[in-house]
């Protein structure tokens, strides 16, 4: 199995990189297969088991999808940096920390996320403890959750037959970005609530207004673009005939939810937190993201794409297979999608921002598949490359799909006992060492991923610091940096403690550099001059090095 992996892997990995390249990935062959089964009437029966074959393959991709965050909860594995401080804003927002540092603080930690994502966090992990687990319990449940919601919502009026293939060509269309769907950031969630909304339009009851309004005004509390999202939602609304009195009642709630995360809680700032938005509007555009969310937003629409432009070559004596209703809501997905390009095109951003309109173009797909709008075999020419086409894309999907699961199934289970034990030192530092206010410090690149584990620092009751991910985005549009002197005052004014540092075992202080283009120096060489001369290294653990102040003993 493990040679199999190696060989497939360059393959695979550069489909993943390459989603316009699908269609004719495997097209030659699989043209030549459909050329045959054209000319030799016995194989054209093998088209009864084309259905069957689908949904197989769908089944297969929904237990792609689940399986990686259900294994990503039980494990101490974070994948992308800013988790972790996710996880400490989330902590500190259930202690009555503000989520939104003041600027003139010489820590740095805050994220331009809505309130809702730290406040949400914060009450799972204030219920069941800090942890990691804890961090990561919503996220994953709303991953899950959001896949189950969407197939409620494809199986209204079309077939279960029909909403299974969509809802599996869903799932693993996720799985091309890995794990953007689960992660602990505001994405999984964005996801489940803009599934709840289409849920709450497309099997309308009485409760339908105040559903739509509470998945509308709470996306809006986790990312302030979200609105976009729901566009296409309210077009399928007025579409059936929603009455004024609907439209106001999910205004009202909408509008009363997103407020109140602001108002009803002393630790949010509105001020901070326009602050903080102006610092993220300033992330310069990036030529890489934009180009890959361009190449996720012509993903997602290949499939529509595809079956429209075959369904009218093979029928060009049909109408355009689209109804006014229908081209309204496809229109609002494309103004969503335009909209959503800007942010997606950010340095530090991503391709991300896009990943809630894939069920809305997939739900118009399932209507246009129930409606017999796909591609028909025919023994010609056409319908062997069509076919040869589509099975091309559907094989480079299946095995981006496979290999994103393995991959991430792999990852987690290798890194597992490393940060166990990473987490067990940690604490162990914290517990042996009552005097000091221990702050998480950083290495070079090389030993950035050791510094993951610094949430553990702030769940036993140690202040943020400078957080290097937070740094990062501060750094790019403020060149302005913390004064160390400053910082080491600040807090041991408040802990009355003196400040201690944790840094990866062997490394450099303080020698990483950011992520943001053109990739300077995170920490100035008058930060690093400064450590220098105040804190010395004067013990080392298996994975850590401790500093602490040359000249002033621990209290006792």
């Amino acid at each position: 199995m493990y040679l199999s992996y190696s060989l497939l892997h360059p393959l695979v990995r550069e489909l993943g990189a390459s989603p316009l390249f699908w269609g004719v990935a495997f097209f030659i062959p699989l043209f030549c297969v459909f050329f045959l089964i054209a000319r030799i009437a016995p194989l054209q029966k093998l088209f009864v088991l084309e259905e069957t074959g689908l949904l197989l393959a769908a089944a297969v991709a929904i237990v792609c999808f689940v399986i990686p965050p259900l294994l990503y909860l039980f494990t101490s594995t974070f994948f992308d940096h800013v988790e972790p401080l996710v996880a400490i804003i989330s902590w500190l927002s259930w202690q009555g920390t503000p989520v939104y540092q003041d600027l003139t603080t010489h820590q740095r930690y805050s994220l331009p996320y809505g309130p809702f994502l730290f406040l949400f966090e914060g009450v799972a992990q204030g219920l069941l403890g800090p942890s990691i687990f804890s961090s990561k319990l919503l996220s994953c449940l709303a991953a899950v959750g959001s896949l189950g919601l969407i197939y409620w919502a494809f199986s209204t009026n079309v077939t279960k037959r029909i909403a299974l293939l969509f809802t599996g060509l869903c799932a693993a269309l996720f799985l091309r970005y890995t794990f953007f769907y689960f992660w602990t950031r505001p994405e999984p969630i964005l996801l489940f609530f803009t599934a709840l909304g289409l849920v709450s339009v497309v099997r309308k009851t009485s409760l339908s207004p105040v559903l739509l309004g509470i998945a509308l005004g709470l996306s809006v509390g986790l990312k302030v673009h979200s609105a976009v999202y729901f566009l296409p939602i309210f077009v399928l609304a007025a579409n059936r005939n929603w009455i004024f009195r609907e439209w106001l009642t999910s205004a009202a709630i909408a509008g009363a939810i997103t407020i109140g995360g602001f108002f009803a809680f002393p630790q949010v700032s509105l001020g901070n937190y326009i602050a903080l938005l102006r610092f993220a509007s300033q992330y310069g555009f990036n030529i890489k993201e934009y180009r890959n969310a361009m190449e996720w937003a012509a993903t997602m629409f290949t499939p529509l794409a595809a079956t429209t432009l075959f369904y009218k070559i093979s029928r060009p004596e049909a109408p355009i297979p689209f109804a006014p209703s229908e081209r309204r809501y496809l229109s609002a997905i494309c103004l969503g999608v335009l909209i959503a390009i800007k942010p997606a095109a950010l340095s530090g951003s991503g391709a991300q921002h896009l990943l809630p309109f894939l069920p809305l173009i997939l739900f118009l797909c399932a209507e246009r598949a129930q409606e017999g709008a796909r591609i028909v075999w025919q023994p010609r020419l056409f319908s062997s490359t069509a076919y040869a086409f589509c099975y091309s894309w559907f094989v480079s999907c299946a095995l981006v799909t496979t290999h994103a699961t393995y991959s991430m199934v792999e990852r987690c289970l290798r890194k597992e006992p490393a940060e166990q034990a990473a987490i067990r030192e940690v604490q162990n530092i914290v517990r042996d060492n009552p005097g000091y206010t221990f702050l998480a410090g950083a290495g070079g690149d090389a030993e950035y991923d050791a510094t993951w584990v610094r949430c553990q620092l702030i769940f036993a009751g140690m202040p943020p610091g400078i957080d290097p991910m937070a740094k990062m985005d501060f750094t790019y549009v403020d060149s302005s940096e913390p004064e160390l002197p400053a910082l080491v005052q600040e807090l041991e004014e408040r802990h009355a403690r003196p400040v201690a540092w944790l840094i990866p075992k062997n490394s450099d202080p303080f020698t990483m550099r950011t992520y943001y283009p053109p990739g300077g120096p995170l920490y100035s060489e008058k930060f690093r001059a400064d450590f220098e001369a105040s804190f010395e290294r004067t013990r080392q653990t298996d994975l850590f090095d401790l500093y602490t102040p040359k000249t002033e003993p621990p209290a006792e």
